[in-house]
């Protein structure tokens, strides 16, 4: 992982973490940092012993509407199993229910020149 990426210290931190749990106290401050570096969430933070599902899902949202959809698919990962069974409100149960079926019907109706392609 690229330095420039901003989110090294904090995965490695997190590695370490999950192997010595007595480390969590060290690797909170790490994602704190990158957070506010990168002016996103740092997705790690649902590896965290007792995630606050509500900022998780905050966070998700945002990078959903400043256009990194691709993020939002991490709710149906095994990691963010804990808060689909959660009850937060807003949590998707759904891929419709999280818009990303309508963002793809709205995406297959734009001029072919319009739709974003990976690089």
């Amino acid at each position: 992982m690229p330095q420039s990426d901003g989110f090294r210290e904090s995965y490695a931190g997190v590695t370490e973490a999950l192997a010595d749990p007595t480390r969590w106290s060290q690797v909170q401050p790490l994602i704190g940092t990158s957070e506010r570096a990168s002016g996103r969430i740092n997705t790690l933070r649902i590896m965290m012993p007792s995630p606050d599902f509500a900022v998780e899902l905050a966070g998700l949202e945002k990078m959903l509407r400043d256009g990194w959809p691709s993020y939002y698919l991490l709710l149906w990962m095994p990691e963010y199993a804990a808060m689909r069974r959660s009850g937060v409100p807003g949590v998707p149960q759904t891929h419709a229910s999280a818009g990303l079926l309508a963002q793809r019907q709205m995406a297959d109706a734009m001029p072919s020149c319009w739709q974003w392609r990976p690089l």
